[in-house]
């Protein structure tokens, strides 16, 4: 059985940065040792046409990256992830 995390948006990854955020800081250790899938929005905007979302290797694990459209960023992301939660 895998570990599948869904969250508003996924942290970079960069080996060369620290991440900042507790979310990120969090679960970056337990996608990379564990083999979990993270998956949420990416800091880039698509046409929602994208399908299946890219995995991408990730130390044991995957990140799965959605661009969302603008449409439904600030409405989503900056709206009800932000502002909501």
């Amino acid at each position: 059985m895998k570990l599948v995390v869904i969250s508003n948006r996924v942290a970079p990854f960069d080996p060369n940065k620290p991440q900042t955020g507790g979310l990120a800081a969090g679960l970056e250790p337990v996608v990379e040792r564990s083999g979990a899938v993270w998956m949420g929005s990416s800091e880039n905007r698509g046409d929602g046409s994208e399908q299946p979302v890219p995995l991408v290797k990730t130390g044991a694990g995957d990140v799965a990256r959605l661009n969302l459209p603008e449409a439904d960023h600030s409405g989503y992301y900056t709206g009800f992830s932000n502002s909501t939660l």
